[in-house]
């Protein structure tokens, strides 16, 4: 039964990875060839194919990312936890306004506490586990809405949660949503993803010493919430 199973999973990241490398790398080539080809490309032309590009090796490095990320949790080695002082004001001020300029769609609401809230945490790994999350609220709230970006200090944690008024959930579906490869909409036309990207967050979240959940109901959105220890987890972890 193990075996079976290891084979189906094999089976299962073989196809995903295939899958979401393949668009890309077409996209790539395929403009890249007309600007090795077309002699008579004007400079706009030129800038809106190498634009092309650029967004499709980003999303290709993001897959490839997400591979890599989840072979080490698979292997054991994980990731590096380099600590220090982060500002919650800073962590949401460096990763919103990308998203607020990608999409056109939604509106985003940042809401923070009257004081400045300070934690111990790796900011590039926060910053990947923000990224994912709006990434998240963006691809599935095709209708647009409100998504809104909360943090606060309570009880020694500082407490973060991002919520989209977009498809959301079954109670089967958000049960699933840590599983690797898992993708809520899993048909052709789904939005892109590996179904990677919850299972590094968790991971991400749980090697602070933080816990994640969510709350979701279909057709009126989803909300995910993640908590991380402010001072306690950082100090017994370096004794």
């Amino acid at each position: 039964t193990n075996l079976r199973e290891i084979d189906r999973m094999k089976s299962e990241f073989l196809s995903t990875a295939a899958h979401e490398l393949r668009t890309p790398l077409t996209s790539i080539q395929g403009f890249s060839e007309i600007l090795l080809t077309r002699e008579n490309l004007d400079e706009n032309e030129r800038k809106k194919y190498l634009s092309y590009i650029n967004r499709q090796a980003v999303k290709l490095a993001k897959i490839v990312g997400d591979l890599l990320d989840v072979a080490r949790i698979e292997s054991g080695k994980g990731f590096t936890i380099n600590r220090e002082n982060c500002s919650l004001e800073k962590l949401f001020s460096d990763v919103v306004p990308y998203f607020e300029n990608l999409s056109l769609k939604q509106r985003f609401e940042v809401c923070l506490p009257g004081k400045p809230v300070s934690f111990f945490a790796d900011i590039n790994l926060m910053e990947q586990v923000m990224k994912n999350l709006l990434s998240n609220a963006i691809k599935y709230s095709p209708g647009g809405g409100i998504i809104k970006i909360s943090g606060d200090e309570d009880n020694g944690f500082v407490s973060v949660s991002v919520e989209d008024q977009g498809i959301g959930m079954k109670p089967e579906q958000k049960d699933r949503i840590f599983e690797k490869f898992y993708r809520v909409d899993a048909s052709d036309t789904a939005p892109e993803g590996t179904g990677l990207g919850m299972t590094i967050v968790k991971y991400i979240v749980e090697k602070h010493g933080g816990k994640i959940w969510i709350d979701s109901e279909l057709g009126k959105g989803t909300k995910v919430h993640f908590t991380i220890p402010i001072k306690e987890f950082y100090n017994r972890d370096l004794q």
